[in-house]
């Protein structure tokens, strides 16, 4: 019992159980979302209203460019004002960015998808753009959370914006078609946005005046800079997957698809709250080698039954959804065997996160996002949204393959016990 006490008490596992809870409770919360979403909806509406959500956070995912790492990089140890310019700063770019890139997103998307013509009204381009910019804001204020060790807020968080989520096809006319999924999106991020600004303020005025100096803006832009490339192969192909479904299969074939991927992403989601955890820890001084091999185990003890009962109880989760949509479930068995890559990847990412400028830190997630979104097309054309499958599941595996001989031999090397410090010159090198 004293030893599953000191196991709680640990910042990592109880940072690591509240990230993980989050990712459990959200992807329930969003299962039920989506039951509903798919009873009340037309399978047609359902499909162009996920490949809106899908842009629009995809436009966030570019915009952010990597100040949410910098600030989990940055942060822990500040004082209260080096803190609060440090999250200024972050919050006003990623929202300029991320309204920029919405703009984009929505010219390009509205001109290369002939189902998202809706969005070409003011008023529903307007509604896209802010959706953008408020998960971008969301991702902020989580930033902030992991960088304290507080998993538990972004637990609330994601609770407020997925339980109103929730409720909110309830209350929105079926009748607004397309929009109907992104008007209850954005229902219950506003909700979420109001909750995260509430304890932000507060926590800040109690944040201790005196602590370590900033490091050099110019020294935390690099650092996001090159952590960008890995925050767009977290995402990117996810949210660029509906999309190209949608453009060659259509807006029912995209339900299908878009369904089988969500179930997916509650193991996937899960596995980055893992490394989001241990990353916080690698960051802090001590040795590297013990907080990987807790991040192995807590990704063991997650993700291993998530894995199985996906693949194992893959189709009758689909069949929730109704008839339709239960026929992806073999798509679903193909994403759940892919959970053991991801995670290995994640974890090794994790890592080269937290160390000295990596240029793998680079390579890898671009090389691996790159040849997902070059197969992509080709396989969906041959082999319909099964060929989506296949195509993660073979780059996820190479890229797990390399993760898994790498850090083999990094807590083989006795440098594994250095300082796990990145950056030269920073303060929280040891």
């Amino acid at each position: 019992m004293a030893s599953l006490r000191e196991h709680l008490r640990d910042p990592l596992y109880a940072n690591g159980y509240a990230l993980v809870a989050n990712a459990g409770a959200s992807a329930l919360l969003g299962f039920l979302f989506w039951i509903v979403a798919a009873r009340r909806f037309a399978p047609e509406s359902l499909g162009v209203g996920a490949a809106v959500v899908s842009a629009a956070t995809l436009a966030a995912l570019v915009g952010k460019a990597g100040f949410d790492a910098a600030i989990i990089r940055y942060g822990p140890g500040l004082g209260r004002r080096e803190l609060e310019r440090l999250l200024a700063r972050a919050a006003a770019a990623t929202l300029l960015l991320t309204g920029l890139v919405a703009l984009v997103v929505l010219a390009l998307a509205v001109e290369g998808v002939e189902t998202l013509d809706a969005l070409r009204a003011p008023v529903a381009a307007l509604g896209f753009v802010l959706l953008a910019v408020g998960t971008g804001a969301a991702w902020v204020f989580d930033a902030y959370f992991v960088s304290e060790q507080a998993g538990v807020l972004v637990f609330a968080r994601n609770l407020a914006f997925n339980g109103l989520k929730l409720a909110a096809p309830f209350v929105v006319a079926a009748s607004l078609g397309d929009e109907a999924v992104p008007v209850a999106w954005g229902l219950g991020l506003a909700a979420s946005l109001a909750f995260a600004f509430a304890v932000t303020l507060p926590r800040l005025a109690r944040h201790p005046a005196q602590g370590l100096p900033a490091a050099p803006a110019r020294e935390m832009l690099g650092y996001a800079a090159r952590n960008y490339a890995l925050n767009l192969s977290e995402f990117l192909p996810g949210l660029v997957f509906p999309i190209l479904v949608l453009g060659a299969m259509g807006p029912a074939e995209n339900a299908r698809f878009y369904l089988a991927w969500t179930v997916a992403t509650v193991a996937f989601l899960a596995s980055k709250a893992i490394t989001q955890s241990s990353f916080a820890a690698l960051v802090r001084p001590g040795p590297a080698g013990p907080a990987l091999r807790k991040a192995f185990l807590l990704s063991l003890i997650v993700l291993g039954p998530m894995m199985v009962g996906l693949f194992a109880l893959g189709g009758t989760l689909l069949g929730v959804f109704g008839d339709h949509y239960a026929q992806g479930a073999e798509l679903l068995r193909i994403l759940a065997i892919s959970i053991a890559p991801v995670a290995i990847s994640n974890v090794y990412l994790s890592y080269l996160k937290a160390r000295r400028p990596a240029l793998e830190l680079t390579l890898l997630p671009a090389i691996t996002m790159a040849a997902l979104l070059a197969l992509t097309p080709f396989a969906l054309v041959r082999l319909g949204i099964l060929g989506v499958g296949f195509v993660w599941l073979g780059v996820q595996s190479l890229a797990g393959l390399y993760s898994a001989v790498r850090l083999v031999a990094i807590l083989r090397r006795s440098s594994v016990d250095e300082p796990r410090t990145a950056l030269r010159g920073h303060p929280h090198e040891g």
